[in-house]
């Protein structure tokens, strides 16, 4: 880090310091002042007097064996928050700031605050006075010959009273008290190190900082040490002066196994643990201790490392594998959890994977951090896992408590799980990945920024699930990456539910939203594949394929997609032979779904599922997008607006229904539908105020409730609605029906104003190509291109009081008039003599100058043909029908409008326009 300027407003506490001339300072039971705290970010410090008396507190930096400045504050006679009055310059990973105090008979008690203030000794001892030394001003670099400021530190005439320290003439007593130029030394602490080699036979230290007694080696001083061999029954120990100290262990062929508790644990400061290239080395504990003081077979109270280019096998069959108060940091070694009884690795704060071969066999989760996040500084911190690279692969069971069994995560946090490079294998029992929210308050319902979330920005991703693949309550994000899952109940969730500890009370409802702009996801579910409970779905790009048992994704409130490649299937597709007996199951099986809106406006999509293709429970809009569908229910389906608009190309090549809403908006792209009912259907409840209409391209801002309240859950195949009320619109695009019900049909109204409407079909009773309501509902034409061929059954024709455009029928069930429909709508006369055609016999219709109005092929058998176009009018025209045609284009392979092409026929009928 860079220098810090702390300012010091009180420094000291707890004991009355002092200085050995390289650093260790022994503690005293006969305390006259007991340090109470430190703030080492705001430099106060709290001096409980015990006795009453004269106190000087003494500050001191060193670097590199210098002192780099003396801080004092003198005359201390009682309790309270001091300071020195100007800011102390200290870097806590080069530099030793060391903290003491004099009392009036200059009996010193001291401690070392080694790399930055930090929590005191218990117990501080006597200890010998630092050894006379000279000391440079603090504004300079030190040297032998300069000495303090008397602003600073004392000079030879800036000395202790009788009841301070020794005046110039007086020297040290026998308890080693200073002359006027004994200052503390500017020499750095001891540098400790050992080579610690283990036996049953005896613990050999060859070294400083570390002590042996019986099977057990503690290490009590910062520092390097390497160890090697075994204990059948022991221990490694950390216990160093402060928990910022670190200390950084070797592993060289270890391998140590207790029977009574830990065989590694650090109870205080920070520990790197390092498997050396070449080797293995092993931590085994088949003891029931304590785990809430020490919790698993590999334990550190504080930051814990472990890496290494060897390999490190860590196996326990009790509680954790390996455990820790803060942050777990790995990278680099082989590490090989080969049993846990519970977590595999958890650090409270965060566990991180740098790089290396992970491996984890655990009954409880695999890998966790489950600290309740809190901020530092503006940083919400806490219960985090990351990983950035490596090899990791976890595996894990299930545990029991007071008789009840609960299956286990692979990789579980509190806050975040972020993800952005390495291979991940995960097969679990529960959740895969998960992300809870811990800061969540059930009274303000609200997630802090970045808790419970799952962000994947890379990395290959392999699941198998007992449960849920990926599950946040908050977010999830993937932007890069593969991620491939082949068992899972759903597949990525967001739940945005937070429960009790009895894990069925609801604690609070969130907001939440999945987003996916990149990366391959390859998704296999027994329930829905991609899930968002009570939020929104965004995605802008991404290879995405879903083969799921029910929805395939699937939001509650907005699914908006502007990009990306799908290939979705649900409930194995839709049925060989789609009609109303298809309903196996009363799931919702559908391949897009929202409670609000879907909003299509890119991709490319191949969806085949068993229910309906795309759905909502309010309005669907597609502007854009390749969108090929085969579906058991409704192609699309929006229970109050559908729009199709702009650049959308809709291809429904199965389905039982081929839209659906009770508003139908066909504004634009190109829309081909293949149903065995009705083709394009308007029908439904009338939306209500709160039903989202989109009048413009403004739909960024909707944020309307979500909810299934009305919609429809599972297939609804015959159950098309009674309702009076629907309306279908066309103005602009192309609509290419081929159906077996009704045609075009409209509970209510049916207006065309633009575009192209070719409709194929029905060809049997009971149905008709062009349908509206019975309440005195109408057709009309006022623009476009209208071509209609199907039975002449329940036929419909424009409505003389609104239409405006002209038209021509044909039919051969009468040479006058004919058909009839719902609404008593007529068809206009028709010479005699038309039978019925078979599939792909063709028509032209030519005006009364033998000029060419439409050349069409239809797609089924007809005995009833309208023609609308904006060119006709008034007057006699000719149908040629029964012919073939060679060359030209096509509107939908052989079928339909046709361009260009060569018409041959003799079979003839004159018809007069209507309007």
């Amino acid at each position: 880090m860079n220098k810090v300027h702390r300012k010091i407003t009180a420094l000291l506490t707890a004991s009355i310091m002092t200085v050995m001339s390289m650093g260790v300072v022994s503690a005293q039971t006969d305390n006259n002042a007991q340090i109470k705290s430190i703030d080492a970010e705001n430099g106060t410090v709290t001096v409980d007097v015990t006795k009453s008396g004269s106190y000087k507190i003494y500050a001191a930096v060193y670097k590199d064996k210098l002192l780099q400045g003396l801080y004092t504050v003198d005359s201390i006679t009682s309790s309270g928050v001091f300071n020195f009055g100007k800011e102390i310059e200290f870097d806590e990973d080069t530099e030793t700031l060391k903290c003491f105090i004099w009392d009036g008979s200059m009996k010193p008690v001291g401690e070392i605050y080694k790399g930055g203030v930090s929590e005191p000794t218990e117990n501080p001892s006597t200890t010998k006075a630092p050894s006379v030394t000279k000391i440079p001003a603090v504004t300079d670099e030190p040297t032998a010959t300069k000495t303090p400021a008397v602003t600073d530190e004392p000079t030879t005439t800036d000395t202790p009273t009788e009841t301070d320290e020794p005046t110039a003439t007086e020297t040290p007593s026998e308890t080693g008290q200073p002359t006027t130029t004994d200052t503390p030394t500017t020499d750095n602490p001891t540098t400790y190190g050992a080579v610690i080699t283990l036996s049953d036979d005896g613990i050999a230290v060859d070294g400083t900082g570390a002590t042996a007694e019986g099977s057990v080696v503690t290490i009590s001083q910062a520092g390097e040490y390497t160890v090697t061999g075994s204990l059948s029954d022991g221990q490694i120990a950390v216990a160093l002066p402060t928990k910022s100290d670190e200390v950084t262990i070797n592993l060289e062929g270890v391998d140590v196994t207790s029977t009574t508790g830990a065989p590694f644990a650090a109870t205080k400061g920070k520990v790197d643990l390092s498997a050396k290239k070449g080797t293995t080395n092993s931590f085994t504990s088949t003891a029931t201790y304590n785990k809430e003081t020490v919790n698993a077979c590999v334990y550190s109270k504080n930051d814990l490392t472990i890496k290494g280019k060897g390999t490190l096998k860590v196996s326990s069959t009790y509680n954790n594998a390996i455990g820790c108060k803060a942050d777990v940091t790995i990278k680099n070694l082989t590490l090989n959890i080969t049993e846990a009884a519970n977590n595999g690795i958890k650090g409270n704060d965060s566990v991180t994977v740098e790089s290396g071969n992970v491996t984890v066999n655990s009954n409880g989760d695999a890998i966790k951090s489950d600290e309740d996040p809190a901020y530092d500084g503006d940083v919400l911190e806490g219960g985090t896992v990351k990983i950035a690279d490596g090899t990791v692969t976890l595996t894990t069971g299930t545990t029991t408590k007071d008789g009840t069994t609960s299956t286990s995560d692979g990789i579980k946090a509190s806050m975040l799980c972020a993800i952005s490079g390495g291979t991940i294998n995960i097969t679990s029992t529960g959740d895969a990945i998960k992300a809870n929210a811990s800061s969540i308050d059930g009274d303000n319902p609200t997630l802090e920024d970045g808790d419970g979330s799952i962000n994947i920005t890379g990395g290959t991703i392999n699941i198998s699930a007992g449960e849920d693949g990926i599950k946040a309550v908050k977010s999830v994000n993937v932007s890069n990456g593969e991620i491939t899952i082949i068992k899972a109940k759903e597949g990525i969730q967001v739940n945005e539910v937070t429960y009790e500890s009895d894990g069925t009370t609801v604690k609070a409802y969130v907001t939440g939203s999945i987003g996916i702009s990149g990366g391959t996801l390859n998704i296999t579910s027994s329930e829905d594949g991609i899930q968002c409970g009570t939020g929104n779905i965004t995605i802008t790009g991404g290879d995405i394929t879903v083969d799921s048992k029910m929805d395939c994704i699937q939001a509650e409130n907005i699914m908006n997609i502007s990009d990306g490649t799908f290939n979705l299937k649900s409930y194995g597709g839709a049925p060989a032979t789609v009609s109303s007996n298809n309903s196996s199951t009363t799931d919702s099986c559908k391949g897009v779904k929202a409670g609000s809106l879907v909003n299509i406006s890119g991709g490319t999509f191949n969806i085949n599922t068993y229910d309906d293709g795309i759905h909502s429970n309010n309005t669907v809009r597609i502007s854009g997008g390749d969108i090929d569908i085969a579906a058991g229910d409704d192609g699309v389906h929006g229970d109050s607006y559908l729009y199709i608009t702009d650049n959308a190309d809709i291809n429904i090549t199965k389905s039982y229904e081929g839209i659906e809403a009770a508003k139908i908006y066909v504004q634009g792209g190109k829309t081909y539908i293949v149903s065995t009912d009705d083709g394009a259907n308007a029908a439904g409840d009338e939306p209500t105020e709160n039903a989202i209409t989109l009048s413009s391209d403004d739909i960024a801002e909707f944020a309307g409730p979500g909810g299934f309240g009305g919609g429809n859950q599972g297939p609804n195949w015959g159950g098309e609605d009674s309702s009076s009320y629907g309306y279908l619109e066309v103005s602009g695009g192309l609509l290419y029906i081929e159906a077996e019900g009704d045609g075009f049909d409209s509970n209510g109204d049916g207006v065309i104003t633009g575009g192209i409407v070719l409709v194929n079909g029905p060809t049997s009773g009971g149905n008709g190509v062009f349908d509206v309501g019975d309440n005195n509902n109408t057709l009309t034409i006022t623009g476009g291109i209208v071509i209609g061929a199907g039975t002449s059954d329940m036929a419909v024709t424009p409505t003389k009081a609104t239409n405006s455009q002209y038209y021509v029928v044909a039919s051969g069930s009468s040479s006058s008039g004919g058909g009839g429909g719902f609404g008593g709508h007529s068809s206009s006369s028709s010479s005699s003599g038309f039978s019925t055609q078979a599939t792909g016999k063709a028509f032209k219709l030519t005006d009364s100058s033998g000029n060419e109005i439409v050349t069409y092929v239809p797609s089924k058998q007809y005995s009833w043909v309208l023609v609308s176009t904006p060119e006709m009018s008034s007057g006699t025209y000719t149908l040629n029908y029964g012919g073939s045609v060679t060359g030209g284009t096509f509107t939908n392979g052989n079928y339909g409008l046709v361009t260009d092409g060569a018409y041959s026929g003799s079979s003839t009928i004159s018809l007069s326009a209507k309007q």
